[in-house]
């Protein structure tokens, strides 16, 4: 199987060294591009800084590493419609980078991430694995 790009779903509210790790080193082991997808809560104060403070942690757990990292940011979504849900945001951001591989924590709701794992399990068309 070749691997180009391995999509990690992150939000401020996981373990974020973990889930990175593991992201981290399938990229490596595959020679591929990481992205990064953070997911911030629309009803944050200063998503915007979240989000930064975010891609800080992440940047911080494969700074040792040598791989190259995309990132985008996403705040807005919402649970009550499906467009806009975070698990859909995981899948369209995969379709849109053309991703081989998608890294999702497994957390329970409420967190940001709650649950996305099983959808993004049940309708990518792409291998994910959980963590």
């Amino acid at each position: 199987m070749e691997i180009d790009t391995v999509l990690v779903a992150l939000a401020d509210d996981i373990d974020t060294e973990r889930v990175v790790d593991h992201g981290a080193a399938l990229a490596q082991g595959y020679d591929a591009t990481l992205h990064l997808l953070l997911i911030v809560d629309h009803d944050r104060d200063d998503p915007e800084a979240v989000g930064n403070a975010l891609l800080e942690r992440a940047h911080d757990c494969i700074s040792e590493r040598t791989i190259d990292t995309t990132h985008s940011l996403m705040y807005g979504f919402s649970t009550e419609q499906l467009r806009l849900h975070p698990g859909s945001v995981v899948l369209d951001v995969r379709s849109d980078i053309g991703a081989d591989l998608v890294v999702v924590p497994r957390v329970k709701a409420p967190a940001v991430l709650g649950e996305v794992a099983d959808y993004v399990v049940r309708y990518a068309s792409t291998p994910v694995v959980t963590v």
